[in-house]
């Protein structure tokens, strides 16, 4: 394998570790993908500066195979990425739903509201 493809397949598979963190995004998933995330940039950028200073090296299809599992893999993270501000900026809509009822009975200022009695032997629904 040359050097230039196995920068390209490290990408790669550091990419693909990022994408597994941001199926199930947390913040701690996403803050341990950074590391993922700047170790490919660099892998990448001396790619890009191997690539530029020579020739085609041997392997060139390969080579292109894998930039190109690069870019989809890149897409997919933008995706899974893009899927979990979403999932999480509806989530902050419902959190600051109700008006000062808030849900899990705390107000919309995010301090806890007052207690609701419990009546044993009675089902009681509030909202």
């Amino acid at each position: 394998m040359t050097s230039e493809l196995g920068k390209a397949s490290q990408a790669r598979r550091r990419l693909e570790k990022v994408c597994e963190r941001l199926a199930r995004p947390s913040i701690q998933r996403l803050d341990s993908s950074a590391a993922d995330v700047q170790a490919a940039v660099e892998c990448l950028e001396q790619l890009e500066g191997r690539l530029l200073a020579g020739d085609r090296p041997a392997g060139w299809p390969q080579l292109v195979a894998e930039v190109r599992s690069i870019e989809r893999e890149v897409q997919r993270a933008q995706a899974l990425l893009e899927a979990a501000g979403q999932f999480y900026a509806g989530w902050a809509k419902l959190a600051g739903a109700g008006g000062d009822t808030g849900v899990a009975n705390y107000t919309s200022s995010g301090k806890p509201g007052g207690l609701c009695p419990i009546n044993r032997g009675e089902l009681v629904l509030h909202g």
